[in-house]
C-alpha cells in the first residue's frame, strides 16, 4: 500500500480511469490510484482500504448501491468517503444512491476544478471520520458511552449535556429536553434494548442521547423547537409501532435553566403521564421570571395523543403551586376518605401481602444465598426490597397510602453509593395481583440488570 492516499476508482473503460488519472497529478506522486472493475467494488475496497472511492455511473445499476450498502456496514469501510460521476443530472438516480450511502457526485464532463475540490473534501472527511472514530472509542473506554448501545452513561450525562446547553446559551439557538420510560407494565430487558435502538435510530447525529436510567431515556435536540421535537416522538411511537408504551416530558431551555431544572422539569412531566392510558405528553414551557417578582416556573399541557403534529397547549399549574385550600378540602373530606381508607385495608390483606410473601418465596427459592429480602405491609406503607450481598445493591419498592384517594408508588434503586428515584400513582382499583407482580418482577429486573446478579453468583462460587 502506498504512502500517500489511495484512491481506487471503479469504471468500466480504460478511457474513464485515464480521465481521472490525468485530473489528479498534482496530487503527491506516492498516492495509489487503482482501477476496479465496478463488479468487484467490494472485493478491491476490502483488499487496498481507500482513502476516497470513486464510482464511474454511467446507468442505475443496483448493483452499485447493494456495494455501497456493504461498505457502510462494514467495521473499517463505513467512513470511506464515495463520489459517484453520473452521466447527467438524474434527480432520481442521484436520489437513490445518496440513500444507498454515496457522500458526493459529480456530473460528467468532469472538470480538473471539481474532481479536485470533490477530492480534497473527500480526503478531508475522511480524515474527520477518523479522528471522531478515534474519540469514541476512548469515550468508551472511559465509559462516559455504552459499547453495546452507544449511548450515553447515567455517570456522564449532566457533565456532557450541561455541556451541550452552555454551548446552546453561548451562540443562542433552541434546545429542546426530553425525557422518556417504558410504562410499568412492559418494563423488561428485551423492551429496553429495542427503546434504545429505535430512540438512536430517530434523531439525528447531533443529538444526544443518554441511559438515565433502567427503561428511562434523555434527549438533548439542539436548535429544535416544540414542533421537532414532536416530529421526534412521532417517529418513535411509529416505530414502536404498539409493540408497548412509553410515558414522556418535554422542556425547551430557556437562558435561567440549567441541567438540573432542565431535566427536572422535563421528568415532572414525564411522571404525570407515566401509566396515562390517553398516553398524553405535558411539554414544561419555562417563563422568564421579573427579577422584582419571582414565579415559580408553569406549565404547557400538549392535550394531544401519541400522534402529536399539532400540539394544543393549555396552562396547568404544578402540584406544588396548587391552593393549599384545595388540598384540605379533599383532606378533611371524612367520609371518603375512610372508605378509601378501609378499601386499602382489604387489598392490603387480599393483594399485596400475599404477592408480597409469594414472590419472595420464588426469588429465595432460585437465589437462596445471593439475595436479601426484606418486606412489610402495614395501613399507611407496604415495603419490598431485594438487597444483593456482594455489592449491597439494593432496590426497594414503596407502597403508599397519600391522603388523596390514591396510592403512591416509589422505586428506588441504591448502587454504589448513589440513589436514583422514580415516583407514580394509580388508582386503588388498578392495584390487582397481575400490576402488582409486574412491579415485583421488574424490580427484580433491574436489580438483575444493575447488578449483573449472575456473574456476581458465578464469580463468588469460584466458578
Amino acid at each position: 500500500m502506498s504512502i500517500g492516499y489511495t484512491i481506487v476508482v471503479a469504471c468500466e473503460t480504460k478511457n474513464d480511469f485515464d480521465e481521472i488519472r490525468s485530473n489528479l497529478d498534482v496530487l503527491r506522486n506516492t498516492d495509489a490510484i487503482i482501477n476496479c472493475p465496478p463488479d468487484r467494488i467490494v472485493e478491491f475496497s476490502r483488499k487496498n482500504l481507500p482513502d476516497v472511492l470513486i464510482v464511474f455511473a454511467h446507468r442505475r445499476n443496483e448493483k452499485l448501491f447493494e456495494a455501497c450498502k456493504i461498505i457502510r456496514q462494514d467495521v473499517l469501510l463505513k467512513s470511506t468517503p464515495i463520489i459517484f460521476i453520473f452521466d447527467e443530472l438524474n434527480e432520481q438516480f442521484i436520489m437513490d444512491s445518496l440513500n444507498a450511502g454515496i457522500s458526493d457526485y459529480i456530473i460528467s464532463p468532469v472538470k480538473k476544478i471539481d474532481i479536485l475540490a470533490h477530492m480534497t473534501w473527500g480526503l478531508k472527511k475522511s480524515k474527520l471520520m477518523f479522528e471522531l472514530e478515534m474519540k469514541e472509542m476512548l469515550l468508551k473506554d472511559l465509559g462516559v458511552i455504552d459499547r453495546e448501545t452507544g449511548l450515553y452513561t447515567s455517570k456522564y450525562i449532566p457533565m456532557v449535556f450541561a455541556n451541550q446547553i452552555n454551548l446552546a446559551k453561548d451562540y443562542n439557538y433552541s434546545v429542546m429536553f426530553v425525557s422518556i420510560c417504558i410504562d410499568d407494565p412492559y418494563r423488561n430487558k428485551t423492551n429496553n434494548s429495542y427503546l434504545s435502538k429505535v430512540i438512536k435510530k430517530c434523531v439525528r447525529s447531533s443529538d444526544l442521547v443518554g441511559a438515565a436510567e433502567y427503561c428511562t431515556y434523555y434527549l438533548l435536540l439542539p436548535k429544535t423547537d416544540l414542533s421537532g421535537a414532536n416530529v421526534v416522538l412521532n417517529k418513535i411511537n411509529k416505530t414502536l409501532a404498539g409493540e408497548f408504551t412509553v410515558s414522556t416530558g418535554v422542556c425547551e431551555l430557556t437562558q435561567e435553566m440549567s441541567y438540573t431544572s432542565l431535566s427536572g422539569i422535563a421528568l415532572k412531566a414525564m411522571e404525570e403521564v407515566s401509566g396515562n392510558k390517553d398516553k398524553r405528553i405535558p411539554v414544561f414551557e419555562a417563563k422568564k421570571p421579573d427579577p422584582a417578582k419571582p414565579e415559580p416556573v408553569k406549565p404547557s399541557e400538549s392535550m394531544k395523543t401519541v400522534n402529536i403534529e399539532k400540539p394544543i397547549l393549555s396552562k396547568k399549574p404544578l402540584e406544588s403551586t396548587q391552593s393549599k385550600n384545595w388540598i384540605d378540602k379533599i383532606q378533611t373530606n371524612k367520609k371518603s376518605y375512610e372508605n378509601f381508607r378501609i378499601e386499602f385495608s382489604k387489598k392490603i390483606d387480599n393483594v399485596i401481602t400475599p404477592v408480597f410473601y409469594k414472590k419472595r418465596d420464588s426469588l429465595k427459592l432460585k437465589y437462596p444465598s445471593s439475595i436479601i429480602i426484606d418486606l412489610s405491609a402495614s395501613e399507611k406503607k407496604c415495603f419490598f426490597s431485594i438487597k444483593e450481598i456482594y455489592e449491597e445493591t439494593e432496590n426497594i419498592l414503596k407502597i403508599t397510602d397519600s391522603g388523596l384517594s390514591n396510592l403512591v408508588i416509589e422505586r428506588c434503586l441504591i448502587s454504589h453509593g448513589k440513589q436514583s428515584l422514580t415516583r407514580t400513582t394509580v388508582e386503588l382499583e388498578e392495584l390487582d395481583e397481575i400490576y402488582l407482580d409486574h412491579l415485583l418482577q421488574d424490580l427484580f429486573h433491574q436489580l438483575e440488570v444493575v447488578s449483573d446478579l449472575e456473574k456476581l453468583i458465578n464469580t463468588n462460587n469460584g466458578i
